[in-house]
């Protein structure tokens, strides 16, 4: 499928792009590449792209160091129970609606949906990815706030984002 679909290939370039910004050259990571040609056989089985791709980020995040929280505000430590939330970029995660006044750099009305999804694939709780559905705002969303968290941690957005 990575030769004939363009949405499998650009998963496919932005893991490459993520496994290359993310890791230090002639650092063996078998883990993060082992990540990779997971990704590589759900998109080949069919899985939806976005949501493989997703799946990889999560894992990647996780291994990485870099996950974000997703269920807590990380400015007050309350348990996110609004249908949506902001996530903050630079914060490293959710803020609740009683601290997000006075940040900036937010990713406003994210639907907690799309938070609850990542934390649950990042647990791996997931194991059956190619039954998960998203409706495309949520999907939208959840590409959004990945993206800007990416762009924060690696300092720089990924050349791939603009073909997702």
């Amino acid at each position: 499928r990575l030769r004939d679909d363009l949405s499998c290939y650009y998963a496919a370039c932005h893991a490459s792009e993520l496994i290359y910004n993310l890791t230090a050259e002639e650092d063996p990571t078998p883990e993060l590449f082992d990540e990779l040609l997971g990704l590589l056989r759900r998109l080949e089985e069919g899985v939806e792209p976005a949501i493989a791709l997703y799946t990889f980020e999560a894992h990647l995040l996780v291994l990485t160091g870099f996950m974000p929280e997703v269920s807590r505000c990380v400015a007050c430590g309350k348990q996110n129970k609004a249908r949506r939330v902001a996530f903050g970029p630079r914060q490293g995660g959710v803020v609740c609606a009683d601290c997000a006044p006075g940040e900036t750099d937010l990713v406003a009305g994210v639907a907690t949906g799309a938070l609850d999804l990542l934390g649950r694939l990042a647990r791996r709780e997931l194991t059956r990815v190619e039954r998960i559905t998203m409706s495309p705002r949520v999907a939208k969303q959840m590409r959004t706030f990945l993206n800007e968290y990416e762009t924060h941690i690696l300092g720089r957005p990924l050349q791939t984002v603009r073909h997702l």
